[in-house]
C-alpha cells in the first residue's frame, strides 16, 4: 500500500568523535510509515564503531528489531570476543534470524511494537487485541535487508543480507564496492533461494 502523496521530511542525525564523522538521512516516500532503520554507534568498546541499514520489507517491524538487538548480540558473540570479527560478524547475522522466530525473539518484538505505538500514539500506549495476536502468529510478515560495517582501529569489516549496499570512497576518488547484492538475478543466488525453500515473484524473494 502507498500514500497518495509521498512524505518527504528528512529525519537526520550527524556525530563524530576524534576519529570518525558520520551522517545518516532517512525519508518516509511513499510509503505508510517509515520502514527503515539504522544504527550509529561511535563508541562500541576496544575503539570499535558500527555502522548498519536496515531496509524494510512489508513494515518497519524486524528492521527496529535489528535496529535495537544486534549490536548486544555482536558484542557479546564469543568470536567478537576473540577479535575474529569477520566471523563474529556472520554468526550474528544467523543468531538474530533464530532470535526472530524465538519465544524470546516475540517478547523482545512486543516491547519494539509498543515502542513504535508510543511514537505515534503518545507515551503509556498499549497494543490493541489484533495487535498481541499478531506477535504471537508465525511467521512475521514483516522483513529487512542488512548492511553492516565494523570499523575497528586497523579495518572495516562488512557484512550484508540482501541488496542494500556498502561503497567505500577514498580521499584518491577510487570507488571500493564493500558488499555484494544477494538478488535472485544472480544465479549463485537463485540456487541458494529455491534451496532454502523459497521462490521469486515479479523480482522479488517470497
Amino acid at each position: 500500500d502507498f500514500l497518495s502523496k509521498p512524505i518527504t521530511e528528512k529525519n537526520a542525525v550527524d556525530g563524530k568523535n576524534d576519529r570518525l564523522m558520520f551522517g545518516a538521512c532517512s525519508m518516509q516516500g511513499w510509503r505508510k510509515s517509515n520502514e527503515d532503520a539504522h544504527i550509529h554507534n561511535l563508541d562500541l568498546g576496544d575503539g570499535n564503531a558500527l555502522f548498519a541499514v536496515f531496509d524494510g520489507h512489508g513494515g518497519e517491524q524486524v528492521a527496529l528489531f535489528c535496529e535495537k538487538y544486534l549490536p548486544s548480540l555482536l558484542t557479546n558473540n564469543i568470536e567478537y570476543k576473540s577479535k575474529n570479527y569477520e566471523k563474529a560478524l556472520e554468526e550474528t547475522f544467523v543468531e538474530i534470524d533464530y532470535l526472530l522466530l524465538s519465544e524470546e525473539g516475540h517478547e523482545k518484538m512486543k516491547s519494539v511494537l509498543v515502542a513504535l505505538k508510543q511514537q505515534v500514539r503518545g507515551p503509556g500506549a498499549k497494543l490493541d487485541i489484533a495487535e498481541e495476536r499478531e506477535i504471537k502468529t508465525l511467521p512475521f510478515q514483516a522483513g529487512c535487508t542488512a548492511c553492516l560495517c565494523l570499523i575497528t582501529k586497523d579495518a572495516i569489516y562488512c557484512s550484508n543480507s540482501g541488496d542494500s549496499r556498502a561503497v567505500l570512497s577514498t580521499k584518491s576518488g577510487n570507488i571500493i564496492e564493500m558488499s555484494h547484492d544477494h538478488k535472485p538475478e544472480n544465479d549463485g543466488e537463485m540456487k541458494r533461494i529455491k534451496a532454502a525453500g523459497g521462490f521469486v515473484e515479479d523480482g522479488r524473494v517470497q
